[in-house]
């Protein structure tokens, strides 16, 4: 998946609602309902070029992507 995508889909992410257990309360992408929030970071984690790190504390604007 190129970057962008996953760009567009941390950004979605972030309107995720999590329940007290840490799971997402509804389906993301290719995600059920009651997937531990952790266990999708580290999906993106693996996924993008330079980990979540980049994502969270470089803060890329939704204006990076298409």
């Amino acid at each position: 998946m190129d970057k962008n995508k996953l760009l567009e889909l941390w950004h979605a992410f972030t309107d995720i609602p999590i329940d007290n257990e840490e799971c997402i309360d509804v389906d993301f992408y290719i995600r059920k309902k009651g997937t531990d929030r952790f266990a999708i970071w580290h999906w993106f984690d693996k996924s993008f070029p330079n980990g979540i790190h980049e994502m969270l504390y470089n803060r890329i604007p939704k204006t990076d992507y298409p």
